[in-house]
């Protein structure tokens, strides 16, 4: 294996630990908002959730939680203003 390739493998298994963090919170949190995640994000979104937009740098464990919480909040919210409930 060259340095690029041990690069990429290290990389790759950055990458599987936070993906692998974000499903187990999720899954963990499933009745408290995080049930939107479990079900409808597939492996391709979770690759896209876990990498920052602008540079495609990895995000941190603890910026995809801080995401994760935001976006739960937001899509409860969301879904309590077209059912006429509140958050």
């Amino acid at each position: 294996m060259d340095i690029e390739q041990a690069i990429l493998a290290v990389r790759a298994s950055r990458v599987d630990a936070v993906i692998e963090k974000a499903k187990a919170y999720a899954k963990a949190n499933y009745n408290n908002g995080m049930d939107y995640f479990v079900e409808c994000y597939a492996d391709e979104q979770w690759q896209d959730y876990v990498h920052c937009y602008e540079t495609q740098a990895l995000k941190s464990w603890q910026e995809v939680k801080a995401e994760m919480y935001q976006d739960a909040k937001n899509h409860a919210e969301h879904t309590a203003d077209i059912c006429g409930q509140s958050w």
